[in-house]
């Protein structure tokens, strides 16, 4: 039986209250205007502004996903600021392009999330068949064989992660974490090996490479945080939402 991740929700009025606040301080800002996000419906309100409906591609436990007006470019209001982090200060420099490709990182003064945590405004490369890997297989093989096959790489790869995760934030004893971040690299490694979901390799081979060079270690990659981006070079299968990142100094 697949693994069932967590439900997309509606466009949550936190998020909504954010865009409304912010679209005058994104234009001062500098953002291009292809990149603000992309609304319909305009209706005029009163003399002084106009009203709008902005719709979301998927919104998760932390924020929602934003098409602009460049179909190349997302926008993501999120209040992990792990994400955040990683987006402004590793993602630019890292081994392998294992994950969408980050073009902006803001931190709206006075923008809070749902829990009154700070939020933050990401653009990124925008991605196809967010969190549904095995439907793509299906539909791409007409069976359930291959879809079956990535979602167990996935989920093999996902515990050993969460196991070395936990250990990590608990503040274990370096000889507890090494192992389990070797039976997570093992993980990786299968994925990278193996033949029958050819799509995967370059990710596994790509975590084990990142971590190689870099002790970058990805914590919460699971079939919810995949998706497929179209770059000059090909298709590539992605991390969307690299949470739960951790650089490892044992």
């Amino acid at each position: 039986m697949r693994a069932r991740h967590a439900c997309l929700v509606p466009n949550p009025a936190w998020a909504t209250d954010i865009i409304a606040s912010t679209m005058e301080t994104m234009e001062e800002s500098g953002i291009p205007p292809q990149w603000l996000p992309k609304m319909t419906d305009f209706q005029a309100r009163n003399a002084s502004g106009v009203a709008a409906d902005v719709k979301e591609y998927g919104c998760g436990a932390y924020g929602c996903v934003y098409p602009t007006h460049d179909p190349k470019v997302v926008l993501k209001i999120t209040g992990d600021d792990t994400e955040a982090q990683f987006a402004a200060e590793l993602a630019p420099a890292i081994e392998r392009p294992i994950c969408v490709w980050y073009y902006r990182v803001a931190e709206p003064v006075g923008a809070k999330d749902n829990k009154g945590s700070q939020a933050y405004l990401l653009w990124r490369e925008s991605a196809d068949h967010v969190g549904k890997i095995e439907h793509f297989f299906d539909k791409q093989t007409g069976g359930t064989s291959k879809g079956d096959l990535a979602m167990e790489l996935i989920g093999d790869q996902h515990g050993a992660a969460q196991a070395a995760y936990n250990a990590i934030a608990n503040e274990w004893p370096p000889d507890m974490i090494h192992p389990l971040i070797v039976s997570w690299l093992e993980a990786c490694e299968k994925m990278a090996r193996q033949t029958k979901v050819p799509e995967l390799r370059e990710l596994g081979d790509g975590l084990v490479e990142v971590y190689g060079a870099q002790r970058i270690f990805f914590g919460d990659i699971h079939a919810g945080n995949l998706g497929m981006v179209h770059r000059e070079d090909g298709d590539h299968w992605v991390i969307t939402d690299p949470g739960h990142v951790a650089v490892i100094n044992l």
